[in-house]
Order: structure tokens, then C-alpha cells, then sequence
């Protein structure tokens, strides 16, 4: 524990609001007082506002003398310099321009340790930061069967309600008031009510211990009472972060958010952004229960920064759709964005950004299909579809993945209606990419039916299309020799294989082999 080390004489305990700041610096004190030879006094800073006050209510606290004399700090410090105590300074994420103050104390009263809480890093020379996470599942759980026990003493955690305190508990965050909050209502509400009345928003956590101060009795005054502290270009950037669901990486806050490093670093420090390193790239988001009301901030401007989202987002799947047409590799880039995406999507649909949607939800077929989702694929790529579109060319790309998708999920009859639309939009649109690719869904569907005539004639023409691009034909020649095959053309079929074998090995791609499925 940092307060067994004397080294450690300035502990600031951080976290979002709700996180367990003051209990946890509460518990700490309870267990140490004992090594304090004048104990531990607690300094309550909540009710002012004015950072020239926290020394005078500090001196309250602790009861010293008012000597006219001298000045407040003089005073506090020749009354506490003697003495060997604990201070534990509660709540001073709002009154941070006295930070320093705590400092000087701290060098001229040599035997006196400060435990602060903060929503808010205090920047100053000495600190050193605990940060307090929310409760792991296991922890969240327990107090939420402890507090719901006080409430209801019949309550009892079971098999049949296991599931629904897990979900409540992550609903929440695993923010100790949250669940306290959540756990007052079991006795008005039963479990899979108050489980689904909190999937829909967190306005139910309202009510708390009367004991407790205003801004803790409900979890929207608690992220009210962080927010009010920010400047107004902070709370702008944080309600823009919150469209992102699944957080922002540094380019996305920048360009959707306005958001720099030093912005980030200070929602960050004042525990209302938090920083996860996803494939070694920073990413920025926050927890639910902040997220709900960041996004209350944005008003009216809502729409627009989801557009913005949604415009970044699809030049990120344009750039690795590209890239993923010679190696799958490059989906990973995709994996942390994907409920990003579904937001983008969602808000496209909802708005009738129709070119936007149809943009992302096309560009995305390929990672659909690898990642094993080719049924929410082809249902994106539908919804997009329904739209009227002007630009032929991102309609192209939707018909021609959706046919592929179509394909994989066993649907034959509605994969050649996309891929002979798509086929007609190609051309027109002069996109000879995505025409070769309508060729191919043809000529597996037609294999797969036993047109051995069609498919040959489809992949031919799949093929030419690729040379007409100056492609590498590796997977048109692949598909004309599982035709061959399935025709007793086995000669054909193993100069076809060799030939896709070769450009394989010339590619450095050693690992592939031939299933059939």
C-alpha cells in the first residue's frame, strides 16, 4: 500500500465519478490510523467552490487556532508542522488551482500525509496517481447482492438470476454507486424489468441515500458534477467523442472530435476518457454510463457529427477494401471499428444518407465474409440497397458483394438477381472491378447448380476482365479449374491448379490450399 511508504506523503486517488474514491480512501485511512501517532482527519471539499478557502477549511477541520498574525497557510502550518497525521482531502477535482498549496504543506509539516480523491489528476510535483477502475465482474456482483440484500433480506443470488445481475452490473460500468443506485429499485422492481429498463437508458438511477451528498443521490448528477468542471471546448470535444461507441482513435478524435493529445490528456486526467491500446494503436473512449449523457451535450449538433463519424469511418473501409483485394490481412484494421461501423450504418439508415450507407456497408462485404457474419452482411448491404442512389458506382460494389454474401449463405436465386444487377450497374458505371467480380458470384452459383456450360462462360469472362485491369487471374483460373474438375476434365483441372499454385508461391503465399466445401 502506498501510504506504508513514507516516500508517498502525496496520494491522489482518481476516477470517474461513482468509481468508489471516497470509500476506498476511507477504508485505507481506517486500516493505517494506527501508525499515525495523531490519527487521521478528513477534509471535506465538496461544498466550496472558491480554491482559496480549501486552507481555511482544512485549519476547520483540524480545529487550529486563528492566529491574526499570520496568514491562513502560516497559521495551518505552525499548527500541524509538529504532528504526525494523515489527511485524507475529499473531492478536489473542482478547486485544483489550490493543488499547489498542497505542496508547501506538505514541506514545511514533514510528518503529514496527504490521501486525496479527485476526479482529476492535481498535476502537482510529489503526486502520486492511484487510479481507481470500476469493479471487476466478480466484485460488481457481490456488491450488488450485498445491496440488494438490505433492500430485500429474501434476495438471494441464484442460477436463475445469475445472468441477469451480471447484466445489470455491466450495464453500469461496475460503478459502485451506479450498482448502489441500481440495487435500491429490487424491491419495487423484479430483476429482468429493472435488467431491461436499464438496456434502454440509465435515468432510472435516481434516488439514492439521502446521507449521501446531492450531487451522488442520482448517477446524472454524479457525471453532472464532473462535466460542469470542464471548459467549454472540453465538453464540446467530449459529446463529440461519444458517437463513437467503441472509442476513437487519435486520427478519428482529431478529425471528428476536434480533439488533439492535449485534449485527450485532459478528459483523461479528469477521469471521464479513458485509453485502451488496441493492435498497438491508442484508442479513446469512455465508459456507458458517461457516454449517455456526453451524448445528451451534443443537442442538436448530433447529426452532424455522426455524418462526420460516419465519413470518416468510410474512408477507412475504402482504404483497407483496396488493400484487402490482394490479402485479407488488412480486415484486423477493421475489428476494433466494427460497432463503430454498425453505429455509422444505423445512423445512415436513419437519416437516408443513402450514398454514405450504401458506401460502407458495400465496402465492408469482404469483412463480413471472413469474419464469419455473411448474414448481418447481406442484411447491411439490403438495407442499403432500398435507398435511391445516384452514384452507380458505390451501388455497384453493394450489388456484387451482396451477391457473394448471398452465395456463401446457400441463397442462390437472390445471388444471381444482385450479381446480374450488378453486372448492368458495373458497366455502366465503368467499374471494372466490381463487374468482374458480379462474373464470379455467376459462375459459382452456375457451378453449384451443375451449369457447367454458364460457370465456364461466367469465369472466362471474370478472367478477361482481370487481365483487362492488368490482374494476376489466380482466382478465375482457381474457379475454372474446380469447373473442370466437376466436368472429368482432370488434365485441364491439374495444369489449372499448378498454374494457381505457381502464382501463389511467386507471391510468397505458401500456405494456401485447395478445399472444397
Amino acid at each position: 500500500m502506498l501510504l506504508d511508504r513514507r516516500d508517498s506523503r502525496l496520494i491522489s486517488l482518481t476516477g470517474a465519478g461513482g468509481s468508489g474514491k471516497t470509500r476506498l480512501a476511507l477504508e485505507a485511512a481506517r486500516q493505517v490510523a494506527g501508525s499515525y501517532a495523531n490519527g487521521v482527519a478528513l477534509v471535506e471539499l465538496a461544498p466550496i467552490r472558491d480554491p482559496s478557502l480549501v486552507v481555511p477549511t482544512i485549519a476547520h477541520v483540524l480545529e487550529t487556532d486563528d492566529d491574526p498574525a499570520l496568514e491562513a497557510l502560516e497559521a495551518l502550518v505552525a499548527a500541524i508542522a509538529p504532528k504526525e497525521l494523515l489527511l485524507v482531502i475529499d473531492n478536489a477535482e473542482h478547486v485544483l488551482d489550490a493543488a499547489p498549496v498542497f505542496v508547501d504543506l506538505l514541506a514545511r509539516a514533514p510528518r503529514v500525509t496527504l490521501l486525496v480523491t479527485s476526479r482529476s489528476v492535481l498535476h502537482v510535483s510529489g503526486e502520486h496517481v492511484f487510479a481507481v477502475s470500476p469493479l471487476d465482474e466478480a466484485e460488481a456482483i457481490e456488491l450488488f447482492v450485498q445491496r440488494a440484500r438490505r433492500m430485500d433480506p429474501s434476495f438471494d443470488r441464484s442460477d436463475a438470476n445469475e445472468a441477469d445481475i451480471r447484466a445489470i452490473c455491466r450495464r453500469v460500468d461496475g460503478l459502485p454507486l451506479a450498482i448502489e443506485l441500481a440495487a435500491a429499485r429490487i424491491r419495487t422492481l423484479p430483476l429482468p424489468v429493472l435488467r431491461d429498463r436499464l438496456a434502454e437508458n440509465l435515468t432510472l438511477l435516481r434516488s439514492g441515500p439521502r446521507d449521501l451528498p446531492a450531487r451522488q443521490q442520482t448517477l446524472r448528477e454524479t457525471v453532472n458534477w464532473s462535466v460542469d468542471l470542464l471548459t467549454d471546448p472540453e465538453r464540446q470535444a467530449l459529446a463529440r467523442l461519444a458517437v463513437f461507441p467503441a472509442g476513437a482513435t487519435l486520427e478519428a478524435a482529431e478529425a471528428v472530435c476536434e480533439a488533439d493529445v492535449d485534449m485527450l490528456e485532459a478528459l483523461g486526467d479528469r477521469s471521464l476518457v479513458t485509453r485502451e491500446d488496441v493492435l498497438d494503436v491508442p484508442r479513446f473512449g469512455m465508459l456507458e454510463t458517461i457516454r449517455e449523457h456526453a451524448l445528451e451535450l451534443l443537442g442538436s449538433e448530433r447529426s452532424s457529427v455522426e455524418r462526420t463519424m460516419a465519413m470518416h469511418l468510410a474512408d477507412l473501409v475504402d482504404e483497407v477494401e483496396l488493400e484487402t483485394r490482394s490479402s485479407t490481412q488488412a480486415l484486423s484494421k477493421l475489428d476494433p471499428e466494427i460497432d463503430n461501423l454498425r453505429a455509422a450504418l444505423d445512423g445512415c439508415d436513419a437519416s437516408g444518407e443513402v450514398e454514405l450507407g450504401l458506401r460502407i456497408a458495400g465496402g465492408l462485404w469482404r469483412y463480413w465474409w471472413v469474419r464469419g457474419a455473411a448474414r448481418e452482411g447481406l442484411q447491411r448491404i439490403e438495407s442499403a440497397l432500398a435507398g435511391e442512389s445516384q452514384v452507380m458506382s458505390e451501388r455497384a460494389q453493394a450489388l456484387q458483394g451482396g451477391a457473394g454474401l448471398a452465395w456463401s449463405l446457400g441463397d442462390f436465386n437472390r445471388a444471381k438477381e444482385l450479381a446480374r444487377e450488378a453486372v448492368l450497374v458495373a458497366t455502366a458505371a465503368g467499374s471494372l472491378w466490381d463487374e468482374m467480380a458480379a462474373y464470379t458470384v455467376l459462375g459459382s452459383v452456375a457451378n453449384n447448380e451443375g451449369d457447367l456450360g454458364s460457370a465456364r462462360r461466367h469465369h472466362q469472362r471474370s478472367m478477361a476482365l482481370a487481365e483487362l485491369q492488368g490482374l494476376e487471374p489466380t482466382a478465375q483460373k482457381l474457379n475454372l479449374g474446380l469447373v473442370a474438375l466437376d466436368s472429368g476434365e482432370y488434365e485441364d483441372a491439374e495444369a489449372l491448379f499448378e498454374e494457381v499454385l505457381a502464382s501463389h508461391r511467386r507471391s510468397g503465399n505458401v500456405r494456401v490450399r485447395l478445399s472444397r466445401s
